[in-house]
């Protein structure tokens, strides 16, 4: 995926000895106006591979992408942090999706060595609840007041 995901899938590639390729979020206006950077020559199973998978919607467009430029499957999705929000779930069920940590284990472990207070799990909570429409105002006024 691009961008952020290019490094993570370069480093799995090479120390799998696998091709990598990447999917534009547009179409070069130039060329052949592909989305997808590199070869897809004999590749029949494709993993992908990004750093943050929120609401599942870029993950689903690449896989589009795959479709109709490719004649490979995807095969499975790997991300370094996964939101597992419910919709994501259910817009790429049929895939499996790995992912090194999420959203939860993340809000278990700040709270377990004492990084976030019990007001910050509330909000985090607060937020995972409703995250495309959470109104962050009340958190920020309060981060304005904190001093290093």
């Amino acid at each position: 995926m691009a961008t952020a995901g290019i490094p993570w899938a370069s480093m799995v590639g090479f120390i799998l000895d696998l091709p990598i390729i990447y999917i534009r979020k547009v179409a070069k206006q130039h060329g052949v106006s592909k989305r997808i950077e590199g070869s897809v020559n004999n590749i029949k199973n494709i993993v992908l591979v990004d750093d943050l998978i929120a609401s599942g919607e870029s993950i689903l467009d690449a896989i589009h992408v795959i479709q109709h430029e490719t004649c490979a499957k995807v095969i499975g999705i790997q991300s370094i942090i996964n939101w597992g929000f419910p919709n994501m779930f259910e817009l790429l069920r049929g895939y499996q999706i790995h992912s090194l940590a999420s959203y939860e284990q993340i809000i278990i472990s700040a709270s377990k060595h004492k990084l976030i207070s019990a007001d910050d799990i509330e909000v985090m909570l607060n937020f995972y609840k409703n995250p495309f429409e959470y109104d962050w105002g009340e958190f920020y006024e309060k981060e304005a007041d904190f001093r290093f």
